[in-house]
């Protein structure tokens, strides 16, 4: 098994990052690009995503099963079957109204080999940071 594990400071309290992360209706800005989620109940998504592999390109499909833990500020996902995929993603408060993101990916020995999991991991939590700050910058102009 292969495992990936990255930390990141946020420009907001570990509340409203959590609040952006957790959100499936958003999570397309900032996961890569070629994984799609959608909803298919309370605790469950399903997840396609196109990847490229040493024979070509692949396409994979699972259906996840999905925690929140609003009060811990954690999302977890295991979909090990078929892809053998699963991790979590926690928010904790760093001080003075910044906060840090770690996220923990879990990939089986099937995984393909091209798969570049640390700079996915590294560009979606830029992008995170990005969402995050869009928030701040929403809800200030809000209260203006």
């Amino acid at each position: 098994m292969r495992t990936y594990e990255l930390t990141r400071g946020m420009p907001a309290s570990a509340e409203i990052v959590f609040d952006v992360a957790a959100d499936l209706s958003l999570m397309y800005r900032w996961l890569p690009p070629n994984l799609h989620l959608e909803q298919t109940g309370p605790s469950k998504v399903h997840m396609s995503a196109d990847v490229e592999s040493p024979g070509g390109e692949r396409h994979l499909e699972s259906d996840s099963t999905v925690r929140y833990d609003r009060g811990r500020r954690r999302l977890e996902w295991n979909a090990r079957e078929p892809t053998g995929y699963g991790g979590w993603l926690q928010v904790r408060d760093a001080g003075a109204g910044t906060s840090e993101v770690s996220v923990h990916l879990e990939f089986s020995e099937e995984e393909p080999e091209a798969l570049d999991a640390r700079a996915d991991l590294e560009e979606s939590l830029r992008r995170l940071e990005g969402e995050v700050t869009r928030r701040v910058r929403e809800a200030g102009a809000r209260e203006d």
